[in-house]
């Protein structure tokens, strides 16, 4: 099975200092020009390259937007990878969307990329990789763990 990254926006494909000029748009083609930083957004492409992976996407932005507008707004920030497609937007806890997803596919190596650590009590916390919303978002290192974290689980 294709390997997915779970994957949160914001503090992930951005951070501190890494977002362009701010846009006020609903449209979120527009909004993801502003959020991406084109840099974090090659790693996350480099990542998926070298483990065969394709993109779920995880972040809160897919409770506000379709799975169509945000593939879109991730191909207009850069992303080449596929995307396979979101989390349920039924379940707004982003770690129980994940969890219920990987539930559907338990033999799919999997890893999740969020600024925002899981809860202690996560038994599937290993599987993150906590990004640093100070640093940029998403780094070289991160992308280094999170091919491990995809290897241990293969």
């Amino acid at each position: 099975m294709t390997p997915a990254v779970y994957l949160d926006i914001d503090g992930v494909l951005n951070g501190r200092g890494s977002r362009g000029p701010d846009v006020i748009s609903d449209d979120p083609v527009q909004r993801a020009r502003w959020a991406m930083a084109p840099s974090r957004v090659r790693l996350v492409d480099d990542l998926c390259l070298r483990a065969g992976a394709s993109v779920v996407v995880s972040s809160s932005w897919r409770l506000a937007w379709s799975w169509a507008d945000l593939r879109d707004a991730l191909r207009a920030g850069g992303l080449r990878a596929r995307v396979l497609g979101v989390t349920s937007p039924d379940i707004e806890d982003r770690w129980l969307a994940i969890e219920a997803d990987v539930t559907h596919a338990p033999l799919r190596p999997w890893v999740a990329l969020d600024d925002e650590r899981p809860p202690d009590r996560w038994h599937l916390r290993d599987r993150v990789v906590v990004t640093d919303w100070d640093a940029g978002g998403i780094t070289g290192d991160d992308v280094d763990r999170a091919l491990e974290v995809l290897c241990a689980g293969s």
